[in-house]
């Protein structure tokens, strides 16, 4: 019996009025002794034309002004409330309200007007249909029923108050199947995994259209047909590929591979998605699902060379600022530059002695009457924004890992920020996060994690016991965000896991010691593919403009397969919020909140 994924990589704009099934070979009867074989489609990206997209930025910015940029392959329709973003080369189409999508202010109650599960699919299929974003669907592929979802918070004010569950939209998600009827007949279709094939359409208070996504690229002539690479050769290629890591289970399932919609891709072809658990000193802890081309085609699992080990005696890189800088009254600081409030207030100088007030996007610039007693304590305080990354790559069986971290450093360098460090498989050390965080993730602003990691943790290195547990931060004398960090990543297989979307556990219950002036930690509740993507797209969105938050839950949608959740656990209080905050230097950031009065954890399907 065949098993089998397709992971969809394009965008699918299809009607349903439209759809025709088209079969290209007969049912096909294996003799004895002779291997199954699969069709590999050729494929290429569709796009809307402009009158659509433009009919489309009416629709979900109505009367707004509009335009339409051009930027390489990217066209876009900006409006005051958000944008209709078209990958003209890959067919991708992704829109939304950015005052509106993934905006959270988790006051506890009803959301008004939200439209019913019936109502909602049939409102987004004719979103989909009537503006192009999903091309005609032809045989052997078909759409699956679709599924009534919608973002979700958890919030709790008090550790002694019942949790309150919010849902904040309703979203209605579409996929792509295949017909294989043809090649095995215990087998009637299989789904689209991996970011393309996948389309959704968000209605937020009062049935308002607060997003839309999906890539689907149509196959453009007669498919090929390869015999299927043994189940056992693969397994093979699987275990050489894990190494060291010490497996305790793992199992497989067929697809085929189709990538997300900023990724290029010609062929739509099987591979095997290998799952698997191991055992980390103890520790259970889910693999990041791998894939294995199933036919031969397509990309061949790669082995890279082991980081060099890491000394003791290593310090963080430092990114001192020129040595003939020096703040001047009256002017801004220079992009990349910023202070760290937390020492501001602890030498007892508030952040309106030394700027002018602005709103929330201008620059930060300095009172045009300073006394020179100020600057100079200024000038000591000042530094680069800072980030810093770890990841368990080869040595967790994981080859995307190393660029998924580099693409994170990268964009931020590429801002100005300061990379403290980016260590990897041996070297990412686990007292980094733990007894030595003041020295390495919590002197940064930002930190990314990408490796493997279950509800309770992830996995690093030793020194230590080589994997960070939620109990270790309980009863530290401080943890993340008491000296410097704002924004923490972990992009693996948690540890966010709850019981409102099927994980099981209290989130909010499980992480609310880590936070000690920490903004936001995100994540996922459920098993994840290896990808070098992540890191790379975070950043760009965030650069881009919109919140942080919305940065990674964008991320997620486009790169991970249905069934999976992306949360982010976010704090509270009088002071404010930090559920909406940008990046350094691009937009609003919330107040440092060492003692929240309220904790909320927002998930959004992918």
């Amino acid at each position: 019996m065949l098993n089998c994924f397709i992971v969809g990589s394009g965008r699918m704009a299809f009607y349903l009025k439209a759809l025709k099934v088209l079969y290209f070979f007969k049912p096909i009867n294996l003799k004895k002794g002779e291997r199954m074989k699969l069709p590999v489609f050729k494929v290429a990206g569709t796009v809307a034309p402009a009158e659509k997209i433009r009919d489309f930025g009416k629709r979900i910015f109505p009367g707004e002004d509009q335009e339409i940029v051009e930027r390489g392959t990217q066209v876009e329709l900006r409006s005051k409330s958000g944008t209709v973003q078209v990958d003209v080369r890959n067919g991708g189409v992704w829109a939304s309200d950015a005052q509106r999508l993934w905006k959270f202010d988790p006051i506890p109650g009803i959301k008004r007007g939200l439209l019913t599960g019936a109502e909602a699919e049939r409102q987004s299929l004719d979103i989909l249909g009537r503006y192009a974003v999903l091309p005609t669907i032809t045989g052997p592929f078909r759409l699956k029923p679709a599924r009534k979802t919608g973002s979700v918070t958890v919030m709790k004010s008090k550790d002694n108050n019942p949790r309150d569950v919010i849902q904040e939209d309703t979203t209605i998600l579409h996929d792509v199947e295949v017909d294989v009827s043809n090649y095995d007949p215990n087998v009637k279709s299989l789904p689209v995994i991996g970011g393309g094939g996948s389309f959704g359409v968000v209605f937020g208070e009062g049935g308002k259209v607060l997003g839309t996504r999906g890539v689907w690229r149509p196959h453009v002539e007669k498919p090929k047909l390869y015999e299927v690479i043994p189940k056992l050769q693969a397994d093979d290629m699987y275990r050489e590929k894990m190494g060291r890591t010490p497996l305790a289970e793992f199992s497989s399932e067929m697809a085929y591979y189709s990538a997300p919609a900023f990724a290029n891709q010609n062929l739509l072809y099987p591979v095997y998605v290998y799952s698997g658990i191991a055992n980390f000193d103890g520790n259970k802890v889910p693999v990041r699902k791998v894939i294995i081309p199933a036919v031969d085609i397509g990309l061949r699992p790669e082995i890279l060379p082991v980081t060099p080990p890491r000394k003791k005696t290593d310090k963080p890189n430092a990114s001192p600022l020129p040595s003939d800088f020096q703040p001047v009254p009256g002017r801004g600081l220079p992009p990349g530059i910023t202070f760290n409030r937390r020492t501001l207030k602890a030498k007892g100088i508030n952040v309106d002695d030394l700027f002018v007030k602005g709103s929330a996007n201008s620059p930060l610039i300095l009172k045009p009457d300073l006394k020179p007693l100020l600057i100079k304590e200024l000038g000591n305080l000042l530094g680069f924004y800072s980030a810093g990354t770890s990841w368990i790559g080869l040595s967790g069986g994981l080859a995307g890992s190393k660029n998924n971290a580099k693409g994170f450093v990268d964009g931020l360098a590429a801002m100005g920020w300061s990379i403290r460090f980016n260590w990897g498989d041996g070297n990412a050390w686990e007292s980094d996060w733990h007894a030595n965080d003041d020295d390495w993730v919590d002197a940064v602003d930002f930190v990314f994690y990408t490796g493997h990691a279950n509800s309770d943790g992830w996995v690093l290195a030793k020194p230590d016991d080589t994997f960070l547990h939620f109990n270790e931060t309980a009863g530290a004398p401080d943890m993340w965000g008491a000296k410097n960090l704002e924004w923490a990543v972990v992009a693996a297989c948690g540890p966010l896991q709850d019981a409102i979307v099927g994980s099981g556990g209290d989130v909010l219950e499980r992480w609310k010691n880590a936070f000690d002036g920490l903004h936001i930690l995100m994540g996922y509740a459920q098993v994840t593919s290896d990808t070098e993507e992540e890191g790379k797209r975070l950043v760009k969105y965030a650069k881009e403009g919109a919140t942080i938050i919305q940065s990674w839950f964008r991320t997620a949608q486009e790169i991970q397969s249905s069934g999976i959740w992306a949360g982010a656990y976010y704090v509270g209080s009088a002071a404010g919020s930090t559920g909406n905050d940008h990046l350094w230097g691009i937009g609003s950031v919330g107040p440092d909140i060492a003692n929240p009065t309220w904790r909320a954890c927002t998930y959004v399907p992918c």
